[in-house]
């Protein structure tokens, strides 16, 4: 009976799983025109700019395209809907490759906890899955910004990102330099949690489009399905194509990542 029920949740997932955001168009996604946009300030100027020449070298170099969105407010979105749809909305990655990465990292304030995200593209699944990206949050990211080191951690998650982007290091490699010692739970148990949360964030993400458009649930959560089988050409309307970076190249996303918060 248990096993029946697992099987039914991991069903029920995997539908919504490479659903996306159908609502890539919500005006409250920004559309942006570099490859790091801080909206929060805690950036200089300067560190802004050498991470764009870094990400601008990067994407030459590779056509991979990894965008950073540091932002004070996600509205109601969970930070994971927020951050595929601005991956979706922008465009991010090549549109026959989808090889784009977006983060987005809200900082940590008097009031509200630090949160952050990483997705990554249908084409970089494979080089960033999602227990990868995971552990790339946790290691890389969140201990440099604890200590409210946010340029320190967005470096250092970005040195083990575009090794993986590049295939310099395989996922087992880093698995076997940053495992940790406490990572005990069966992988099959850490995949059905990832699939519960990735089904309730649908589910919750169809309900507020449902309640915003005065629609049924079932039919909202049908428009996100169908949204499946076509988002190449529902969200490559989205791509940028403005600023002096030269713009993104009109990649897809899927519905998987993983994200931590602080």
């Amino acid at each position: 009976m248990i096993f029946r029920t697992v099987k039914l949740v991991l069903l029920l997932a995997f539908l919504f799983l490479g659903s996306g955001i159908s609502f890539a168009n919500d005006a409250f996604i920004p559309k942006v025109n570099a490859f790091v946009t801080d909206n929060s300030g805690i950036l200089s100027p300067q560190e802004v700019n050498a991470l764009n020449r870094r990400l601008q070298s990067f994407s030459d170099q590779t056509s991979n395209q990894i965008a950073i969105l540091i932002t004070n407010d996600i509205g109601d979105y969970e930070i994971a809907d927020f951050t595929i749809a601005f991956g979706h909305k922008n465009g991010l990655g090549q549109k026959d490759l989808d090889n784009g990465v977006a983060i987005v990292i809200k900082p940590k304030t008097s009031i509200s906890r630090g949160q952050m995200f990483i997705a990554s593209g249908y084409g970089l699944e494979g080089a960033i899955p999602d227990a990868i990206a995971k552990q790339i949050v946790e290691n890389q990211f969140i201990p440099h910004f604890k200590q409210g080191d946010y340029l320190g951690g967005i470096v250092s998650g970005l040195n083990v990102i575009e090794k993986l982007c590049r295939g310099e290091i395989s996922t087992d490699q880093y698995k076997k330099k940053y495992a940790k010692k406490n990572d005990g739970w069966p992988v099959a148990i850490i995949i059905l949690i990832i699939f519960i949360y990735v089904f309730f964030s649908r589910v919750r993400g169809a309900g507020r489009y449902a309640r915003n458009n005065d629609l049924p649930l079932w039919i909202a959560l049908g428009m996100m399905n169908s949204s499946r089988q076509s988002h190449r050409g529902f969200f490559n309307d989205f791509s940028s194509g403005s600023g002096g970076f030269g713009g993104f190249g009109g990649g897809g996303f899927g519905g998987g990542g993983a994200g931590g918060s602080w």
